[in-house]
């Protein structure tokens, strides 16, 4: 599990895109925006928002 900040929004979305679902050193990453301790979504402009489950 890692913490990434951006500068950036969208280089958060790019690097989600980029990112989710794809293989690294044999494990399969899952990228998560990070949810603030009310609830909220930092980055909520991030894509279609389906489980991993549903995406098969």
């Amino acid at each position: 599990m890692a913490y990434v900040t951006f500068a950036k929004p969208e280089d958060a979305v790019s690097a989600y895109e980029a990112l989710d679902r794809k293989s690294f050193q044999g494990r399969l990453l899952h990228i998560l925006p990070a949810v603030n301790r009310k609830g909220k979504v930092e980055v909520e402009d991030v894509g279609k928002k389906r489980s991993l489950k549903g995406r098969s």
